[in-house]
């Protein structure tokens, strides 16, 4: 009898540990869940700011740029611009526009389709 009552409450022990599906939504208007970008996905946003400088050696221009929406608040930072033709066009004092692009996996972000703002 004992032996019995052991295998039940054991049995029972293993049934509750078992992993079980998420209920499903209990109304069709259920929202979908947000799903975050994988981390090696290439993500890019707008950047609006003035160029503080421009290294052409290291291929990098430091920036003053305003608030990155989803990216980052306003900040003066360097940039890589691995693009010839995109480092060319920025000089001291211009204001512009261009992509910013970043791999969070590799903590990897340059600046690409750069346009230098009408004077």
């Amino acid at each position: 009898m004992r032996n019995c009552i052991v295998v039940i409450l054991f049995s029972m022990l293993m049934a509750g540990c078992q992993e079980q599906a998420p209920p499903a939504a209990s109304t069709p208007a259920a929202a979908p869940a947000t799903q975050e970008p994988a981390p090696s996905e290439t993500r890019e946003f707008t950047l609006t700011g003035k160029v503080v400088s421009v290294d052409t050696a290291q291929k990098s221009a430091t920036i003053n740029h305003g608030k990155i929406e989803g990216f980052m608040e306003a900040m003066t930072m360097p940039y890589p611009v691995p693009e010839d033709a995109d480092l060319q066009k920025l000089k001291p004092g211009e204001t512009i526009t261009a992509r910013v692009s970043y791999i969070r996996a590799e903590s990897k972000y340059w600046i690409s389709n750069v346009e230098v703002a009408p004077k």
